[in-house]
């Protein structure tokens, strides 16, 4: 059965954004990314495959790749490891191991759990904006738009605290770990990726992007404004709009909790909360 985005916003906004922010869609992207660094390593000859043929194993990944997202398993892997990313790299890893027909677990090797959420996050925002530039002509819109996607970088491929070392050891050289960062960069089409950060990237980021959509938003709105001092019927949207850039707002400023369990699940309200309801005015719906 088709995954249904659960939202106070989902009856209205578009299916094109909903599918961005589905759980199936980012647990797909997640995959997409372990494949690309495992392929990568490959290349170099650093995926630790023992006497087993390297086609047979990537062709086990790629087909878990794109096998069907079971969110039940998932969820009973999550109740037994009480770890959420821990959980779908399980599945991946058995989805794999059942297409080859012995036991792989080389997914995910010298990652640490913000390669994979904090870069997929960052996929979601550009296909985000993305889509919003589809919903409008008006130049000063789409402008705003195109500026915060040309500037939002990957995180790349960093490590438990952002010094690539684990991917170092694995790759043998400073060199190869940037080469890795561009390679999947590239495979998610990003031109810039970050050249220092953390444990996470700066949540500065999502302030900017969010502050690009509510431009975007406010510029629509008064350019439907009416003279005589009507309020445009979608206005409503806006206060939402404003409400989840507020909350962006608060945790972008508060870095001292940068990557906590309660960031993290703010994030996950507001993120989508605010394409939502820009998808929502920027298509006259309130």
């Amino acid at each position: 059965m088709q995954q249904v985005l659960t939202h106070p916003l989902s009856r209205l906004a578009s299916d094109e954004v909903q599918w961005i922010w589905l759980d199936t869609t980012r647990f797909r992207w997640e995959r997409r990314l372990w494949l690309t660094v495992m392929a990568f390593q490959a290349m170099k000859e650093a995926l630790p495959i023992g006497d087993r043929k390297l086609s047979d194993v990537l062709g086990a990944y790629r087909y878990a790749t794109n096998a069907a997202v079971n969110l039940a398993r998932i969820e009973g892997r999550e109740r037994a490891t009480k770890h959420d990313l821990k959980a779908r790299l399980e599945e991946y890893n058995y989805l794999a191991s059942r297409a080859y027909g012995d036991k792989l677990q080389l997914a995910h090797l010298g990652m640490t759990s913000a390669d994979v959420v904090d870069n997929v996050a960052l996929v979601q925002m550009r296909n985000s904006l993305r889509h919003l530039t589809t919903l409008t002509s008006h130049p000063g819109v789409h402008d705003s738009l195109i500026k915060a996607i040309h500037h939002l970088p990957f995180r790349g491929i960093k490590g438990p605290v952002g010094t690539q070392q684990d991917q170092i050891d694995i790759l043998g050289s400073e060199e190869a770990a940037d080469e890795l960062d561009g390679y999947v960069a590239r495979s998610f089409d990003f031109q810039d990726v970050m050249n220092s950060v953390g444990q996470v990237y700066p949540r500065s980021l999502d302030h900017m992007v969010a502050a690009a959509v509510m431009s975007a938003c406010f510029i629509h709105l008064q350019d439907g404004w009416d003279h005589k001092g009507d309020q445009p019927h979608n206005l409503p949207m806006l206060m939402i709009a404003r409400g989840y850039f507020r909350m962006i707002g608060e945790y972008s400023g508060d870095q001292w909790g940068e990557g906590d369990v309660t960031t993290s699940v703010i994030r996950r309200v507001c993120l989508p909360g605010i394409f939502l309801a820009a998808d929502c005015l920027l298509r006259g719906v309130s």
